[in-house]
């Protein structure tokens, strides 16, 4: 019986394509994770990262959240449910 690689436990909030993680530590600097899918292809797409729900606070989230914006749905229900928000793990733009 063969293990198969579990998925990676976070999600673009864009496009869906799962991700390792949704931010980098490297010494005190902290970068959040481009999306491979997102920030292909166009130049004017450039720049996308998978969940910047993640540095932002709690009234934006709701805001967004309030006008029904999918991504921040996406947001609410499969990354900060994984521990990415105030749960399991902190992150550096916990709120």
């Amino acid at each position: 019986m063969s293990t198969a690689e579990p998925p990676p436990p976070y999600t673009c909030v864009r496009c869906g394509l799962p991700s390792p993680s949704l931010f980098v530590r490297s010494g005190a600097d902290v970068r959040l994770t481009r999306c491979p899918r997102c920030d292909a292809g166009d130049a004017r797409r450039r720049g996308f990262y998978c969940d910047p729900y993640v540095e932002c606070g709690p009234m934006i989230l709701g805001i967004d959240l309030a006008l029904g914006r999918e991504r921040a749905y996406r947001h609410l229900f499969l990354n900060y449910s994984r521990g990415e928000g105030r749960g399991a793990r902190r992150t550096p733009f916990s709120y």
